[in-house]
């Protein structure tokens, strides 16, 4: 049994601005750490300004960003906003905003939120610092529906000459939505040990150094340790000892994995995997599970009998499936599934994951492996409008090359791009962000009328 973590997938790290979504972004640092572990970008790219190209009237004004990228027609390139290219890069769909942080592997920095649609700032946080002498680092987190900001960092407290002070993780939450103003303040958490700091879905992680977990409500502030060595087995495995290993929370407790005694997932006193094998899946197989964010499970099982993949995307609460498709490859080609990231659409109906689209309203997905009639495609981003932008391996039996192409989850419908254009690394609030990798600017382009 597999697990990994996609951690916020709409924040995945992209090029040095670290524009963050399906993993969380940078990591804080230890007491002299250098950077923190943080790949934030400090370059400043000529004539281009914080917000430049925004309007105040609640959409992008007729005028361009000063730097242009070749991007998809969909999206309208006459007009827009970009960022300065100074910071980390944070998306935050569901409150229609783009946050910048200027503190990833430095002591000191300030979280900006503004409107995705014209680049206004709506609010600026306070400055978070560092515990001791370590780096901050910040990602997103969605609970509940609602999006935070947070900066972390872990190192010795009231340390000086003489004290050595005390093993510290400092966290500083921030509330998307209901903030104003020029110093917003953070909701400040300090849990004593060594540790670090991650999206655990439904509500912080801190994972410390002696194996305890230490859990964080983003709305209260409130903390929880959970020793994993005592987890709950699940009720149907009568003869599996306690123990796993926590790799989420979820709204009913930890998502377990990891046991010497069960091979699967679990949530102690709910839902097992061994309980929610598809009916024609293997029954001596247990799922590989990819961890979304918030309540989002994606899972993968081997159907009974041939090579076809079953992949089924659950609730982390209630293990209750939200959406499900089976990905028969033909013979002689690879199945479904691959090293690639995860992508979660802005409004979080649509799921890509290399050749699987799911569309989690709708409980329906398509899979696009190759098949004697068509090539595969591989999928990077999807829009809240339901386009899926990735890549078609073009094959003649003998090379394969590689054509960018978009696709419609609802139709099927596709359409092959240009060469070379930037994909939106997000999309929400009818404007596409799309990171320059060399100047680390983020630009915003509307769609197109």
């Amino acid at each position: 049994m597999r697990l990994r973590s996609a951690r916020k997938v709409r924040n995945a790290l992209v090029g040095t601005v670290a524009v963050c979504a399906l993993a969380a972004c940078g990591g804080g640092g230890d007491d002299n750490d250098g950077d923190g572990g943080s790949t934030s970008g400090d370059t400043k790219d000529s004539g281009a300004e914080e917000g430049a190209g925004g309007g105040d009237d609640g959409a992008p004004e007729d005028t361009p960003p000063a730097l242009q990228l070749t991007v998809p027609a969909a999206y309208d390139t006459s007009r827009g906003w970009q960022t300065d290219g100074i910071g980390t890069t944070l998306a935050l769909p569901r409150s229609g905003a783009v946050a910048t942080f200027t503190g990833d592997g430095i002591a000191e920095g300030t979280f900006t939120v503004r409107d995705v649609t014209n680049g206004e700032p709506l609010w600026t946080s306070a400055p978070v610092t560092a515990v001791g002498e370590s780096s901050l680092g910040s990602f997103t987190l969605t609970s509940g529906g609602a999006e935070y900001l947070v900066a972390w960092s872990a190192g010795a407290a009231g340390a000086d000459a003489v004290d050595r002070g005390d093993d510290t993780v400092s966290i500083d939450i921030f509330a998307v939505e209901g903030a104003s103003g020029d110093a917003v303040e953070p909701l400040h958490v300090d849990v004593p040990g060594e540790g670090s700091v991650s999206d655990g879905g439904t509500a912080l992680l801190v994972e410390l150094g002696d194996g305890k977990v230490v859990s964080v409500d983003p709305a209260t502030g409130e903390t929880a340790e959970h020793d994993p060595e005592t987890l709950a087995p699940p009720a149907s495995c009568k003869d599996c000892s306690p123990g796993g290993e926590i790799f989420a929370m979820t709204a009913n407790g930890p998502l377990a994995t990891d046991s010497w005694s069960y091979d699967g997932l679990w949530v102690p006193g709910g839902w097992a995997s061994g309980d929610l094998t598809p009916a024609d899946a293997r029954s001596d197989s247990s799922p590989t599970g990819i961890f979304i964010g918030d309540n989002l499970l994606l899972t993968q099982w081997e159907r009974e009998g041939d090579d076809a993949d079953i992949w089924v995307a659950l609730d982390t609460a209630t293990g209750e499936t939200i959406s499900t498709v089976t990905c028969q490859p033909d013979d002689g080609w690879g199945g479904s599934g691959g090293d690639g990231e995860p992508a979660l659409s802005g409004d979080a109906r649509y799921l890509v994951n290399d050749q699987v689209v799911l569309d989690l309203q709708e409980g329906t997905g398509v899979c696009y492996l190759p098949t004697e009639e068509t090539n595969e495609i591989t999928f990077t981003s999807v829009s809240s409008t339901g386009t899926a932008w990735g890549t078609a391996h073009v094959s003649d039996g003998w090379s394969t090359t590689e054509e960018p192409v978009a696709v419609e989850v609802a139709s099927g419908e596709y359409e092959s791009l240009a060469d070379g254009p930037v994909y939106p690394f997000d999309d929400f609030g009818g404007m596409g962000l799309f990171l320059d990798e060399e100047s680390n600017t983020v630009v915003v382009y509307p769609h197109a009328e």
